[in-house]
């Protein structure tokens, strides 16, 4: 396996004066390397508290909390602090989607490992953090991890992209989902972290193919579980995600990271799909935007690119797991 790129670090809003200061929690063994919990919320109270309490009750003690807030100043970062005072709550002042809003959660985080938690999403083991620091510090080349995400009343593991077999199987994937992973923060700095113009939407395949592409590996543990509701769950559609976001960034993806000969095996079939979908629902209008601004974009995303090698699609080919949605 190669090493990961040795060239200078591409991200340096990482390095925020207002990053926190190493501590440990009073209580517990401390030892070991400092973790930092990262949780998005936008204005949704009682959900972010119940992936506060799931870090909390991680039996390593060695940790931070970090909530960011995707909003404007609200009621709802007071309430964070009143509720849990040894959290560091981020205020964003306006909706960066989830790309900015973990951005910005990594510049203020302080460990050498960050666990990434949606604010709808729960650790279901109080080892998790403990699994973590032990994989990254047994495995140099591990630049991330993923998890088991499903819910547990339906089963259903949409948001798990990993494609691992297996309840608790344990293997190498070329993708996880942004709502619930770990993430090694040399690896992050050297990749430059989120691609923000996305807002949200191929976050984070654009940043898994680009860990690839930097000689990182991207660890699959099924025994690190993150209970996340389904779609179903979320009641209505929303078409500007489903429509808008995936066309355009789906573009925005190829131009910046895809080899031109998979443009078309891999791009076209998905603006097809997702042009069925918009005109089955009533979203042409949104679908003919999202075309157009993405190609508005392309001498930027051109002037960017940087595309995956053959051994990251071979990589994907062998374990059997599609880097396209």
């Amino acid at each position: 396996m190669d090493q990961p790129s040795n060239s200078p670090r591409t991200a340096s809003r990482f390095d925020s004066e207002t990053r926190s200061t190493p501590r440990a929690e009073s209580r517990g063994n401390v030892e070991g390397p400092l973790v930092s919990f990262v949780i998005l919320t936008f204005n949704r109270v009682e959900q972010v508290c119940r992936a506060i309490r799931s870090a909390l009750t991680q039996r390593y003690a060695n940790r931070e909390i970090i909530v960011v807030n995707n909003d404007a100043p609200s009621e709802a970062a007071e309430v964070l602090r009143q509720r849990f005072p040894d959290i560091k709550v981020v205020v964003t002042g306006e909706n960066l989607g989830s790309a900015g809003g973990r951005d910005r959660g990594i510049a203020a985080a302080a460990g050498d490992y960050l666990i990434f938690l949606d604010d709808d999403c729960v650790l279901a083991e109080d080892d998790a953090a403990a699994s973590v620091v032990a994989q990254f510090e047994g495995d140099p080349l591990c630049g991330a991890i993923a998890f088991r995400i499903y819910d547990p009343l339906t089963q259903d593991r949409t948001y798990d992209l990993s494609g691992l077999q297996g309840s608790h199987a344990v293997g190498e994937t070329v993708r996880f989902c942004s709502g619930g992973f770990a993430a090694r923060r040399q690896a992050l700095e050297r990749t430059g972290g989120f691609f923000e113009p996305y807002f949200m939407e191929h976050v984070d395949t654009d940043l898994s193919l680009r860990l690839l592409n930097d000689g990182w590996r991207i660890i699959i543990r099924g025994d690190i579980s993150v209970y996340h509701p389904s779609r179903q769950a979320h009641g209505s559609r929303n078409l500007r995600r489903e429509v808008y976001l995936h066309v355009r960034n789906s573009i925005w993806l190829a131009l910046r990271l895809l080899p031109v000969t998979r443009w078309f095996t891999l791009l076209l079939p998905t603006l097809l799909r997702t042009f069925l979908l918009a005109f089955r629902l009533g979203g042409l209008r949104l679908f003919a935007c999202a075309l157009l601004d993405g190609f508005r974009r392309t001498r930027r995303c051109v002037a960017e690119r940087r595309p995956i090698s053959r051994k990251v699609l071979r990589r994907a080919r062998r374990l059997g797991i599609r880097i396209w949605m």
